[in-house]
């Protein structure tokens, strides 16, 4: 299957105008008459800012120095953004805003709920070293979260254009294996005063909301510093979501986590990494050329037959059942890079209701470095040393202040045998459990990570 590649480069905006809002929609700044420039502002402003006397643009999000993924908005002041639509996409202009502000709605709500959303970039970190990077100025900043609608695009700092494009646009969509559905793209970024301008494009591909809705959420994610495969929504491989046999139900869309595959391990909070809530249900043939579900409509559940026999008969599992597969953090024991972190492992079968739950004690693999990963910026940075000196450099704040926990090294424990297990990170999680009495590993991946 063909991975589509959405291509975030960077842009200033354009300045068109919406030409649908709607008169009686209190919530939308009205537009008198208001009505689309042609694309040729919208070229001229892209050629501009090719050129060395407007910072000049490169591909790919970024610049040098690994900025590509950088958090777009930083700073108090709020976020002006506009939005224009081509006179034949499929949803107006109050249907598109709305899909807008609920988009960032959900964006905010994710970040809040892991505790990033009034982190500074600066400080806070729990290791020492890091702690020593500042900005020039001496400010500290967070990500932007206040965003308004304006109907001029001249002082929109983000515009979303609907079925346009200009010709840096049709230009990078020659760089996608097929169609794009969408594109981030920005100014090079602005390491002084980080003023950088910013357009997403929608293409027309859908008449659907909520398929609109999902590609939105994903360009979002780029403004706001998130990688594809972080999560769910950020998925590189849209074709799975969107393509003409698309392997998920619409359901599914319009989500930034899901049940199996969230963006980091929250105490307490189990992942059912067999659940495959959202897609569409495997079926078997049975009699007179009839199919079933093959384990029934509980989508947490997956089929026996998936495990590998040696493992099946180590772990006395029945390949004609069904099971479900959760892990819980549950915290820490000691402190930073010496902490054990605890878990339980539960395997639950469908029909038998046999249950076995493992403990597991981890610390992080021997031999690999804490990074801190997560939203952030690569800019110019000082580092202030004790002794009050003072050197440049550019180097990377993260809203995360925690090194990332993954990868684990240690044992999953039933009664008195340990199973020697690892755990690590591809589009959710992945864990190698070693079955002493099959003398094999059996590797369990989400559905999100099975090629």
């Amino acid at each position: 299957m063909k991975k589509l590649i959405l291509i975030f480069a960077i842009l200033g905006s354009s300045s068109l105008l919406a030409n649908d809002l709607l008169s009686n929609t209190p919530t939308i700044d009205l537009i008198s008459e208001a009505a689309l420039e042609s694309l040729e502002r919208a070229n001229r402003f892209s050629s501009e800012l090719m050129s060395d006397d407007e910072g000049g643009w490169s591909g790919n999000g970024g610049g040098s120095r690994d900025e590509s993924d950088n958090i777009w908005f930083i700073g108090n002041s709020p976020i002006k953004y506009c939005l224009a639509k081509s006179p034949n996409f499929p949803l107006k202009g109050a249907a598109l805003k709305e899909i807008i502000d609920t988009s960032i709605t959900k964006w905010m709500s994710f970040f809040k709920s892991y505790e990033l959303l009034n982190n500074n970039l600066a400080g806070g970190f729990e290791h020492p070293r890091m702690n020593m990077l500042q900005f020039p100025d001496g400010l500290n900043r967070k990500m932007s979260s206040n965003f308004s609608y304006t109907n001029d695009c001249d002082e929109a700092r983000l515009q979303f254009l609907f079925g346009l494009e200009n010709k840096v646009i049709t230009n990078y969509k020659k760089f996608a294996s097929d169609h794009p559905y969408g594109l981030a793209v920005r100014q090079k970024y602005d390491h002084k005063n980080f003023a950088h301008k910013g357009i997403i494009w929608i293409d027309q591909f859908s008449s659907d909301k909520k398929e609109i809705e999902h590609i939105v959420l994903h360009e979002l994610g780029h403004i706001f510093g998130m990688k594809h495969d972080s999560v769910p929504v950020m998925d590189e491989n849209l074709t799975s979501l969107l393509g003409k046999k698309p392997e998920f139900i619409s359901g599914f869309l319009g989500k930034i986590e899901a049940d199996s595959w969230t963006y980091g391990l929250k105490k307490d909070h189990p992942i059912v990494m067999t659940s495959t809530k959202g897609m569409r249900p495997r079926r078997r043939r049975i009699e007179n050329g009839q199919t079933e579900k093959l384990c029934g409509d509980n989508p947490t559940y997956t089929a026996n037959r998936k495990i590998p026999r040696k493992v099946l008969k180590g772990l006395n599992l029945n390949r004609k059942d069904c099971h479900k597969l959760s892990l819980t953090y549950l915290g820490d024991v000691g402190e930073r890079r010496r902490a054990i972190k605890t878990f339980t492992l539960e395997i639950e079968e469908l029909y038998s209701k046999r249950k076995a739950i493992f403990k597991g004690y981890f610390r992080m693999t021997e031999g690999s470095r804490p990074k801190f990963e997560g939203p952030g910026v690569v800019t110019k940075l000082n580092i202030k040393k004790p002794l009050g000196n003072t050197r440049s450099t550019f180097n990377k704040l993260t809203l995360e202040k925690k090194p990332s926990m993954l990868p684990l090294t240690g044992t999953f424990n039933l009664g008195r045998e340990a199973f020697a297990a690892k755990m690590t990170q591809n589009k959710g999680l992945v864990i190698e459990l070693f079955i002493p009495d099959a003398k094999a590993w059996w590797t369990f991946k989400t559905h999100y990570n099975q090629n």
